[in-house]
């Protein structure tokens, strides 16, 4: 198993296990999706640190999409505002601009990704087509959209492997997006 794949299975595991502790302590299982972002954000970075000179504006467009995703969680921002000023925040309208540019910083990645399975064979580049256009309709924020746009693009990224091992990440948000929809749909 090579360092990327360690990283991407250790913090998708260290979520499950911190739910499976919840579970074993309180008798419920509760899955802590607002850590998503931060996990993402911590591995993206970690890749860029590893892959910066080989694949420079890749990275950089992804690292800002995780952190637009991040800044646009309440979660993130109640550990900084006061309940007034949090309440003014949530009710406005900069959680929407965060999330409109983290999804437009996902589409660039898409394109990115798209770009190099057209170089490689135009006849695969019809994969990647289904979950941009899921992803451009998830704009208004469908979490159900955004989350199979992104089952589809870790299954294009499994199969195709573009830009690897970069496509690793695409694994790792689609399964963030998996387990935070999964907690919720069941919970």
């Amino acid at each position: 198993m090579i360092r990327e794949e360690r990283s991407v299975l250790l913090s998708l595991l260290t979520l499950i296990g911190f739910s499976f502790l919840i579970f074993l302590e309180f008798g419920t299982f509760i899955y802590p999706f607002p850590l998503n972002e931060v996990a993402f954000l911590i591995v993206s970075s970690q890749f860029m640190w590893w892959h910066f000179s080989d694949h420079r504006l890749h990275l950089i467009t992804v690292v800002l999409s995780a952190i637009f995703g991040l800044l646009a969680s309440t979660f993130f921002w109640s550990f900084f505002l006061d309940h007034d000023t949090w309440e003014l925040l949530y009710h406005g309208i900069w959680l929407d601009v965060f999330k409109l540019s983290n999804l437009i910083g996902t589409l660039i990645w898409m394109s990115f990704s798209l770009r190099t399975l057209i170089k490689e064979d135009i006849k695969r580049s019809w994969t990647i087509l289904f979950p941009c256009l899921l992803i451009f309709g998830s704009i208004p924020y469908d979490p159900v959209l955004e989350t199979i746009a992104l089952s589809g693009m870790a299954i294009v990224s499994i199969i195709w492997k573009p830009q690897a091992p970069l496509h690793l990440l695409w694994v790792l948000l689609a399964g963030l997006q998996l387990l935070k929809m999964a907690m919720m749909w069941f919970i």
